[in-house]
């Protein structure tokens, strides 16, 4: 099961860090990059950009998904987010189909998982969803109170329950740790 760390604990944790912060020393300055010593933490910052030109969006895009002409099977209500995984996959969250879409690197539906309901797999309204390291899918249902956690094929792994009360009735998850710990308000 996930660890919850909540934010008023994660003030703290953080609150010793905020002091050391003015205890700097002097700084070793490169062409573009500052490297200064912290409270014996080294601190590394980027003074611009290491390209030559500057680079731009392109304005037409590599793939579209759910186009206006796209056929009704096809077409997207609501996304949540989407994600691009490692194989070039891309995994786009429907909150008004309550389902994720699986699209392969041309933008063809390849499957969807998920349906309405409150079950394993199952949701009840899909906030977000983020990659969590390179082998699994993170989908946050507010509704259900809980994160979903599922791997890059779209199989159901297991899920972290997030805790309310009176003071928060619906708690969200707001980050992710490598180790599957998270924070929620």
């Amino acid at each position: 099961m996930a660890q919850v760390m909540t934010l008023a604990r994660f003030g703290r944790v953080l609150a010793p860090a905020w002091i050391l912060i003015g205890c700097e020393s002097p700084a070793v300055r490169t062409e573009t990059v500052t490297a200064r010593d912290s409270a014996g933490i080294r601190v590394v910052e980027n003074l611009g950009p290491t390209w030559a030109s500057a680079w731009h969006v392109d304005p037409e895009p590599v793939l579209t998904i759910g186009s206006a002409d796209a056929s009704p099977d096809q077409a997207l209500d609501q996304v949540g987010g989407a994600v691009k995984l490692a194989d070039q996959e891309i995994v786009v969250a429907d909150e008004g189909l309550l389902a994720l879409l699986f699209y392969d690197g041309s933008g063809n539906l390849i499957r969807r998982i998920g349906r309405q309901g409150g079950g394993p797999g199952e949701f009840e309204s899909i906030e977000w969803l983020s990659r969590h390291g390179t082998d699994s899918i993170l989908v946050l249902d507010v509704r259900n109170q809980r994160v979903s956690y599922f791997d890059v094929e779209g199989n159901f792994g297991r899920s972290a329950r997030l805790v309310s009360d009176a003071r928060i009735p619906f708690p969200r998850a707001v980050g992710f740790f490598a180790d599957g710990s998270f924070i929620a308000l």
